[in-house]
């Protein structure tokens, strides 16, 4: 059972295998993700990770590890903070701040932070999960 204040977290880091694996299926031809030239052009010290890779990522972590098996993706806002580098270690936190048992639902705000604790993204996501969000007295 997940409650309010629960709290997750994992480590990532996005080679550029990762990043070309993403770009082929997602269709996202744009050079700052591939070519270290046409980054600089665009203000980039290198290039950067595509912004819903990480977010492909968060709705990984939904589905698999917290709250799991059996989630359903309601609601997801994001907030791109900072651009986010390829072959940078970067740590993933998840952190439930509503739940209605009711309804088997919960408010998880996830972040992607790097090792100085500096946030890149924000995001919002509103789960459904039938087993997790349940009542103690269930």
């Amino acid at each position: 059972m997940i409650k309010t204040g629960d709290l997750y977290s994992e480590q990532i880091l996005f080679s550029q295998d990762i990043v070309n694996l993403f770009i082929a299926i997602s269709g996202d031809s744009n050079p700052i993700h591939t070519d270290p030239e046409a980054a600089k052009r665009a203000g980039y010290s290198d290039v950067i990770v595509p912004s819903m890779l990480p977010g492909s990522i968060f709705g990984g972590v939904f589905g698999s590890k917290f709250p799991g098996h059996g989630s359903v993706n309601l609601y997801r806002e994001f907030t791109f903070i900072r651009p986010v580098f390829i072959n940078v270690e970067y740590t993933m936190v998840f952190k439930v701040t509503e739940t209605d048992t009711n309804e088997h639902t919960g408010t998880i705000k996830c972040r992607l932070k790097d090792k100085n604790g500096k946030i890149y993204i924000e995001c919002l996501s509103k789960i459904r999960n039938n087993e997790q969000f349940v009542s103690i007295l269930s």
